[in-house]
């Protein structure tokens, strides 16, 4: 199961019955129409292959909105019904994006937990895809965000630094150093004057 808390599917089916719900083994559905024809195909290369691979099925459903729902609850909603329909839900990794609130969601089946965790999930949502969403690149996120999925389910994508925590930090020990050293040279200069009294 994709690990989201249960909702009841009687409270959420009404507000989207009305959907062409995604089947579960498509690994790409662009409802937004977001994708350009070689992204599209690209993409849906690029899931392909690694299924054949690896046998983890990547899949990314592209919603133009959400119908003032939250993402969770259209996840879990689409969740309940793909258990009926397929089995093996341990293997899937889901990349939902909604165009209109300019959201991301990355969820992943109980045996991919230990690669795509919540810290890597939000790392790749705010750092590859959220920036390129804001400047209207929705296109560019959502690739990047797929190229920076399967670096994760192959245990190699990196946990960005925060670079502005970083210089801060770095400033934060030079202003304290620069300070020490003054402060040593201001005692340095009153005992030599003291000193001097003396003699």
């Amino acid at each position: 199961m994709l690990g989201l808390m249960m909702l009841n599917p009687a409270n959420t089916a009404s507000a989207y019955n009305s959907r062409n719900l995604p089947h579960p083994e498509s690994l790409l559905t662009d409802d937004a129409y977001i994708l350009g024809k070689s992204a599209f195909s690209k993409l849906l290369h690029n899931a392909q292959r690694y299924q054949n691979k690896t046998g983890i099925q990547l899949t990314t459903i592209i919603l133009n909105d959400l119908d003032g729902w939250k993402i969770n609850d259209y996840i879990q909603w689409l969740n309940t019904h793909w258990q009926g329909e397929q089995k093996g839900m341990d293997n899937i990794a889901l990349l939902f994006i909604s165009v209109k609130e300019k959201q991301a969601k990355i969820v992943s089946g109980a045996n991919l937990e230990t690669l795509l965790t919540p810290k890597v999930n939000q790392d790749i949502i705010t750092t590859k895809m959220l920036p390129q969403f804001r400047k209207g690149y929705m296109e560019n996120g959502i690739k990047d965000g797929h190229a920076a999925i399967i670096s994760a389910l192959n245990g190699e994508y990196k946990i960005h630094k925060n670079k502005a925590y970083g210089d801060h930090y770095s400033w934060f020990f030079i202003i304290r150093a620069v300070t020490l050293i003054l402060v040593m040279i201001i005692m340095v200069y009153e005992l030599d004057k003291q000193l001097s009294h003396k003699r």
